[in-house]
């Protein structure tokens, strides 16, 4: 942590939580687990989710099947696009066409509907 920056007291790791610094944790973790599917949520859809070590880009490329929450994730915004999150939805647009991630709602994902819920362009 970085000077007196903390973690929200409701989403501190607990011993059991696998933390992740980097690329390399995370294809280790998923080795060890044997884990396929990535599940991703989170701010800055436009950034975070898609270059960051771990996202989308390189886990796509190294085989592992990513899922967007649709409903879980917002983009940076700008004034243009803040109102109809038009960057959240380009963003999730692109992961699509570029076949980086499944998309699905968290509704669907919560019911676990089959595969047939979730688009792939």
């Amino acid at each position: 942590m970085r000077g007196n920056m903390r973690i929200i007291p409701e989403a501190e790791p607990i011993e059991s939580d696998w933390l992740i610094f980097g690329s390399d944790d995370m294809h280790q973790i998923c080795r060890e687990h044997g884990l396929l599917n990535l599940i991703y949520v989170g701010f800055a859809t436009n950034m975070c989710l898609l270059f960051k070590p771990g996202a989308l880009h390189e886990m796509s490329r190294a085989g592992y099947r990513c899922v967007v929450l649709r409903d879980c994730t917002t983009a940076v915004e700008n004034a243009d696009s803040w109102g109809d999150l038009g960057q959240t939805k380009t963003s999730v647009d692109w992961f699509e066409i570029h076949a980086l991630a499944y998309t699905a709602t968290s509704a669907d994902f919560v019911r676990g509907r089959d595969h047939h819920c979730w688009r792939l362009s």
